[in-house]
C-alpha cells in the first residue's frame, strides 16, 4: 500500500513538472514571437482550476506566470494556462515599446 501510494506521488510529482517544462517552453517562445525579452528562465505556478472540457469531463487547468520585459528597464507580467500539456491560453499584460 505504501509502495502504491509513494508511486502516486512520484508519477504526480514527474507529471506536474512536464507541464510546467510545457508551460516554460511556450513563454518563452511566445515572447520571442511578440518581440519582448522572457525574463529569468523560469514560470512560477499560479493555481489549479478543475473544469470541463468540450466533452463535458473534467480536466485539470494549470495556470502559470512569468515576467519578461521590453527595454530592461520595467518588468511586466504573463500568464499562460494549460489543459494537460496543451495551451489553452497566453497572455502578456499591457507594456510599453521603447
Amino acid at each position: 500500500m505504501v509502495v502504491l501510494l509513494l508511486g502516486a506521488i512520484a508519477g504526480g510529482w514527474w507529471y506536474l513538472s512536464d507541464v510546467r517544462e510545457t508551460a516554460l517552453q511556450a513563454a518563452q517562445r511566445h515572447c520571442t514571437a511578440m518581440g519582448v525579452q522572457f525574463l529569468d528562465g523560469s514560470v512560477m505556478p499560479d493555481g489549479v482550476q478543475l473544469i470541463r472540457n468540450r466533452s463535458g469531463a473534467l480536466v485539470l487547468l494549470q495556470k502559470f506566470r512569468f515576467e519578461f520585459t521590453t527595454s530592461g528597464d520595467e518588468r511586466y507580467c504573463g500568464r499562460t494556462e494549460l489543459v494537460g500539456r496543451r495551451v489553452m491560453k497566453m497572455e502578456l499584460e499591457p507594456h510599453r515599446f521603447d
